[in-house]
């Protein structure tokens, strides 16, 4: 269970909501429109090779691994498409 205290909000000091880079232009974004859309395989994108170099070790390690968080990010891309939330 967690505890009232973890809940309460706070205030980050700091620049870092005014970024001026745009999603559109993220790794990740990249990534995800490279599989989805052109049917690039998980293991040839830019993501992928970020997660299995330990740039983002601790989402991999809570996840499973690479392919098992990736195989999420699959199942609520096509849960959006059932449910028609985009065009």
């Amino acid at each position: 269970m967690i505890e009232k205290a973890a809940l309460k909000p706070v205030i980050v000091k700091g620049d870092w909501d005014k970024s001026k880079v745009l999603f559109e232009e993220t790794v990740l974004f990249n990534s995800f429109r490279q599989h989805f859309v052109y049917g690039l395989p998980w293991g040839q994108t830019r993501y992928y090779r970020q997660l299995i170099s330990g740039c983002l070790k601790t989402i991999v390690r809570k996840t499973g691994g690479p392919l098992r968080l990736l195989e999420k990010y699959g199942k609520k891309y096509e849960k959006i498409g059932k449910r028609r939330f985009c065009k």
